[in-house]
């Protein structure tokens, strides 16, 4: 986890629950995608990590940049 306090920088790029990409969502756009059962968080099967960690994963985050950059 990285240091408190932390800040995002640069556009914040944002995977939705239906595996969208939106642009610099606003915070109830956030707050309410996480209500939604959420695929996005099952790239590693059978793991029982929870999703709001599994979501910061360095796997998901390079399976989305390549899955996006294609």
């Amino acid at each position: 986890m990285p240091p408190r306090p932390y800040k995002h920088v640069g556009t914040m790029q944002y995977v939705r629950s239906n595996g969208t990409l939106v642009t610099n969502p606003s915070e109830l756009e956030l707050h309410l995608d996480l209500l939604r059962d959420d695929p996005t968080n099952e790239l590693l099967n059978g793991d029982t990590i929870p999703e709001w960690l599994n979501d910061h994963a360095p796997v998901n985050y390079a399976y989305w940049m390549q899955h996006f950059a294609r």
